[in-house]
């Protein structure tokens, strides 16, 4: 009985393994994306500056992230979706290492932007990883994926507060974001060593022929035919209306922990568990994206 069980573990690990690491990064990624809103008391408190630079601070952490997004995808179709996600994650990981020691706050901003676009590659190359590997099942897949995410948002605000209770010679977000780091070292280490693999086989199977899922060889995108997109009214105004909406919508989460402590007089714990409650409700995306790539593709 125990045999047969482990077996079925190790089944479904090996059909499920690109899925499981690359899922465990995004969820890496969002945490640290969550905990630096519920860091800005701490942060004033230690570098005395103003609630308007915590305000740029963040903007310029936001926008390295949205920044980087259209490069890593081009990047990904020249030389493959791992080394691009294997080289967001090892400079993400390294990057919030780092932060185990004081530095001058303008260095801080500096390491908070880097780190920022170390994680800022993963979700567009991952999405395209994940719909190569899991063609038959991509919306379960990107569910899933996405459910990771989200519950990063869930545990960072928790996390903060569980760390601040911890004495030690550093502070314990210091060394919480230094645990993170070397987390994302061996989610890292796992991703190269079994995704190349996995793709390897999971090409084969379906060509023939060897890889061909990381590279797109036959392709003649040029930059014109990304701006033509454009001309359509619909698309230019949807998509501006989404970009507008993000910014707005990071703009009142990010300081929704400071503002709970500040105005309405809420403890730093409370206010960490509140901000956690807020990710919560949004585990429903999970589903709902899982149901429409599904009728999509029934149709």
């Amino acid at each position: 009985m125990r045999a047969q069980l482990l077996g079925r573990v190790s089944t479904s690990f090996d059909t499920f393994d690109v899925l499981i690491i690359t899922a465990l990064i995004w969820f890496l990624g969002k945490f640290i994306r969550y905990v630096f809103p519920a860091l800005f008391e701490s942060l004033q408190g230690t570098y005395t500056v103003s609630t308007t630079v915590l305000g740029w601070t963040f903007s310029a952490f936001l926008v390295a992230y949205a920044v980087v997004q259209f490069p890593c995808g081009v990047l990904s179709d020249a030389f493959g979706t791992v080394w691009v996600i294997s080289g967001g994650v090892l400079l993400a990981s390294l990057t919030a290492m780092v932060l185990l020691f004081e530095v001058p706050f303008i260095l801080f901003v500096v390491i908070m932007v880097v780190l920022r676009i170390g994680t800022g590659v993963h979700k567009t190359c991952a999405v395209q990883l994940l719909t190569s590997v899991y063609s038959s099942h991509r919306g379960r897949a990107l569910g899933v994926f996405d459910t990771f995410g989200t519950f990063g948002g869930v545990i960072a605000p928790v996390a903060i507060v569980v760390a601040a209770s911890v004495p030690g010679p550093f502070p314990g977000w210091r060394v919480l974001l230094f645990f993170t780091g070397s987390l994302g070292l061996l989610f890292a280490f796992s991703f190269i060593a079994r995704v190349p693999r996995k793709l390897e086989t999971t090409t084969s199977s379906v060509s023939g022929d060897g890889p061909t899922l990381e590279r797109n060889s036959t392709s003649s995108t040029t930059w014109r035919s990304y701006v033509r997109l454009f001309d359509d009214e619909k698309f230019t105004i949807f998509l501006t209306s989404c970009v507008f909406f993000s910014f707005t919508y990071n703009g009142i989460v990010a300081f929704l922990p400071l503002y709970l402590i500040d105005e309405a007089g809420v403890s730093p714990t409370s206010a960490g568990i509140l901000y956690s409650v807020l990710f919560v409700a949004g585990l429903a995306q999970s589903g709902q994206g899982n149901s429409v790539i599904e009728r999509g593709r029934s149709q």
